[in-house]
């Protein structure tokens, strides 16, 4: 593509004539070997933004919901059963204390609070309701 174009201003130019001579254009310089050249291009780029290490992704991974359903599944009669909702805070606290203190958890996962957990259970739960109940 770059050749053709070149051949196409170098055919525009001689065809202009003596009479006229040509000003400056924004053309490109076909005899320029860094004007035609794909690696100048490339390597001259902006450099991609950095990812940021430091702020963890809010996405739950599918390993980190498999996690909870297991928690939350040890734990599912006692939360059906009790009705005070201080008790079944407590529950949630044992749930949330199990993730955080278990091997197989993320760091991420095991820096979730006990707000955020739950607000997923309840999201998981109810897209099963939907899908299979």
């Amino acid at each position: 593509m770059i050749l053709r174009t070149c051949n196409f201003f170098a055919t525009a130019k001689s065809n202009i004539g003596s009479k006229r001579q040509k000003k400056a254009s924004s053309s490109i310089d076909c005899n320029n070997p860094v004007a035609i050249s794909p690696d100048y291009a490339t390597s001259t780029s902006i450099p991609p933004t950095p990812i940021r290490a430091s702020k963890p992704s809010n996405r739950w991974t599918s390993a980190e919901i498999r996690i909870l359903i297991k928690e939350v599944g040890e734990h599912q009669q006692a939360l059906q059963k009790v009705k005070d909702p201080r008790e079944k805070g407590r529950i949630w606290d044992n749930i949330v204390s199990n993730i955080q203190s278990s091997n197989v958890a993320s760091p991420v996962l095991k820096e979730r609070s006990k707000a955020s957990i739950q607000q997923k259970w309840d999201t998981v739960f109810q897209k099963y309701r939907e899908y299979f109940l």
